[in-house]
């Protein structure tokens, strides 16, 4: 899989080659379509998942004895036909049946996607926790469909 992509800019960042845009996806409509119609059969996700701090009183950030829901998702795809795909997809108004099927099911739960991240498995745990009831209180508003 050939994954030069970047180069670097004259500012010495990493810049995405030319005509490989990051799309954003929020809502179940757009996540479906970009699974369904724009992405081949995957070879290989890297994931970086987002989530809120969790602050005690005093204001300090603490860690809890559970995995935080996941708000936002970046996955950087690269399918069959060697085709790299960029996405952001917000979790937070994405319905938790789309994000079972579409990224869950079909990614992490695929033996034939090689899968690669930094905490890979804190960020795929955040993922799922963003699909139960318990998580999607208190300001995650899922769209009916």
């Amino acid at each position: 899989i050939d994954l030069k992509v970047c180069e670097r800019g004259p500012d010495g960042y990493l810049q995405l080659s030319e005509g490989r845009g990051v799309r954003f996806i929020d809502t179940d409509e757009g996540l479906e379509t970009f699974f369904s119609c724009q992405v081949g059969v995957l070879c290989l996700c890297a994931l970086d998942a987002e989530w809120p701090p969790v602050f005690s009183n005093d204001g300090t950030r603490r860690r809890r004895g559970h995995t935080q829901a996941a708000t936002l998702a970046q996955l950087a795809l690269v399918d069959e036909s060697r085709a790299h795909h960029f996405v952001v997809i917000d979790l937070m108004k994405i319905s938790p049946a789309f994000v079972k099927q579409h990224i869950i099911q079909a990614i992490f739960e695929c033996s034939d996607v090689v899968k690669v991240g930094y905490s890979l498995w804190q960020d795929v745990k955040a993922v799922v926790v963003s699909t139960t009831s318990s998580s999607t209180e208190g300001g995650h508003h899922h769209q009916n469909h």
